[in-house]
């Protein structure tokens, strides 16, 4: 099983991005706790939506794409908060435990928007589009194997939270609970 994360905003349609591949030992479960490493001071996480892949495929036309994948989530990820300061690398952004997978959620029928709540302090509307989501994975599976498992991450969501040591991390999906741990 394996991440395969965008590094781009939601709304960018480029093909020139980063695509960051996280095994699956930097993913944690939801609700166990998060433990902040000691080799940064202040530490912020990022949010993005996720689909979940439900059969294998190799060079996935963008039409068929939707037949790929069975359910989303949303995701969390942890990143040092001055990558400027000193260069992100995959020690700071993909150890164990660097990401948190919500609770699968089913594909939604309509289109209409997604309210995303973050523990009640920053809330966000977006809207998924699905046609990013086939146009991403049709992508990215003429360079890798999609397998039964697999994580599509198509893009980052542009609100960050702050976090630090005690802090819990709640995040609803449209009136329903997708994340739910703490940070130790």
């Amino acid at each position: 099983m394996k991440i395969l994360h965008c590094e781009r905003s939601l709304g960018s349609l480029s093909r020139n991005l980063p695509v960051t591949l996280l095994t699956d030992s930097s993913m944690s479960r939801n609700h166990r706790p998060l433990f902040l490493p000691p080799h940064r001071d202040r530490w912020v996480m990022t949010f993005a939506p996720a689909v979940r892949i439900s059969r294998l495929g190799k060079f996935v036309a963008p039409k068929f794409a939707s037949r790929y994948y069975d359910a989303f989530t949303l995701m969390a990820r942890l990143r040092p908060a001055d990558p400027v300061a000193l260069p992100a690398s995959a020690i700071d952004t993909s150890f164990d435990s660097s990401v948190v997978v919500g609770d699968w959620i089913g594909m939604p029928s309509d289109e209409s928007p997604l309210r995303i709540t973050l523990g009640g302090t920053l809330s966000t509307v977006i809207t998924l589009d699905f046609d990013i989501v086939d146009d991403t994975l049709a992508w990215l599976s003429s360079y890798f194997m999609i397998r039964h498992g697999d994580i599509i991450v198509p893009g980052d969501i542009a609100d960050i939270l702050p976090v630090g040591i005690d802090d819990r991390v709640e995040v609803t999906v449209s009136d329903a609970v997708c994340l739910d741990f703490k940070i130790k």
